[in-house]
């Protein structure tokens, strides 16, 4: 009964700005030989679960690529962080989730698959750059789907926008800027299609999460990250298009301007540790640490700070009443 409540279809126009870029051919590479199905699948495009608009999710190549990602980030960074004086999240409650992501780094797209982990009941769907998508259609079993910057491409983005908001537990990710851009440049511009889409929902919610990678004391990054209020669609807002797309430019602007305040201050006591990856210089340094160490009696620690690792639970917060039934619908 509640998925007969979320079927509604339309076909409108839709002004959508260039999208994002597909990961490095590189690390695609490295992910579609390891997992060992790079020419195993073909035309996976138009196949669908419940709308032929969207791609059929594998829930074993979605557990494979967090398994390899996790490792892969990891390997790369000494640590994601999320600022504790981001906003509490709720319970989503099975409500469709749109998350609006500044776009600074083509690894913003391993980061948005790290953080879908904290969201398990969801199926995630992520666009990505069409061009790309047939060179590793694997992607396509786990969310990807593709969009171009044409007036087709955008139609095709609010068609399967609109199928992956028609059922609950559904998360899309976006980076709405279209291409790459620092997180200080101001003032941050995001493309209209992610307004009109939005101005389109009713009973979903909005996360506006903002993103930043910098060097600390490490000789590898630090991913930062800073969660923005959540905006409740179904409160009739009644904002259209040019009004959706400011009110999120706004609240991506405030949840950068704060990240990058608390990123200068290099003071990892303003965020908790999510993911703890490589600590220490390594090499011939590093060997003559452990060494003093061990001669001395003591534990050797690669990482030129304390460590405190807390996890943190996407689910902090009750939802509202007016949230809490999952009579989820779309005005188109």
């Amino acid at each position: 009964m509640l998925q007969k409540q979320y079927k509604k279809s339309a076909n409108a126009p839709l002004r959508l700005g260039k999208p994002e870029r597909g990961l490095q051919t590189t690390t695609i590479t490295k992910i579609s030989n390891f997992m060992g199905f790079s020419d195993f699948i073909k035309d996976m495009g138009g196949d669908a679960t419940h709308d032929p608009a969207l791609p059929k999710i594998s829930k074993m190549l979605v557990k494979g690529f967090r398994w390899y990602t996790k490792r892969y980030l990891k390997k790369n960074f000494n640590a994601i962080r999320l600022s504790k004086s981001s906003a509490p999240l709720p319970d989503f409650s099975g409500l469709p989730v749109l998350v609006v992501m500044n776009h600074s780094s083509w690894w913003d797209l391993l980061i948005g698959t790290f953080l879908s982990e904290y969201l398990p009941k969801y199926q995630h769907y992520i666009p990505m750059d069409e061009k790309m998508l047939p060179k590793y259609r694997i992607l396509s079993k786990m969310g990807f789907f593709g969009v171009s910057s044409t007036p087709r491409g955008a139609a095709v983005f609010l068609r399967r926008g609109r199928a992956i908001f028609s059922e609950p537990y559904r998360a899309l990710w976006v980076t709405a800027q279209g291409e790459f851009v620092d997180p200080r440049v101001r003032p941050i511009v995001l493309r209209s299609g992610v307004g009109y889409f939005a101005s389109k929902l009713e009973k979903a919610l909005i996360l506006p999460i903002a993103i930043e990678y910098c060097f600390w004391q490490e000789r590898t990054a630090e991913v930062l990250l800073y969660f923005s209020k959540v905006i409740e669609t179904g409160q009739s807002l009644n904002l259209n298009r040019d009004l959706w797309t400011t009110r999120l430019e706004q609240e991506l602007t405030s949840s950068q301007d704060q990240l990058a305040k608390e990123a200068m201050t290099r003071n990892p006591d303003h965020f908790r540790i999510l993911s703890q990856g490589t600590s220490g210089i390594g090499g011939v340094y590093d060997t003559c640490r452990r060494l003093s160490c061990w001669i001395r009696g003591k534990s050797f620690k690669a990482a030129h700070e304390p460590i405190d690792f807390s996890p943190i639970s996407f689910e902090t917060k009750p939802a509202t009443k007016d949230f809490q039934n999952h009579e989820l619908s779309s005005k188109v």
